[in-house]
């Protein structure tokens, strides 16, 4: 699967088909529709339509393109 972003974490990276997929807000970095790299290195779905990443958390942002295996549904 192609991805468009990674927003590297402290706790993950996850990653968004669409750049349109995050926004910063006050309180940090907003994130819907996101996959995260689970333990064997595959891309999983996350359950929640949004979730937020605080400022201190956040290690970087990377746009481009992306190929990821992702687990199957």
């Amino acid at each position: 699967m192609e991805f468009k972003a990674v927003i590297l974490t402290e706790i993950g990276d996850y990653l968004l088909e669409s750049t349109e997929n995050y926004q910063w807000t006050d309180k940090g970095l907003e994130i819907q529709e996101a996959y995260i790299v689970n333990e064997e290195g595959l891309a999983q779905r996350i359950k929640a339509e949004k979730l937020t990443v605080t400022h201190n958390a956040i290690q970087g942002v990377q746009e481009g393109s992306f190929e990821e295996e992702t687990v199957e549904k």
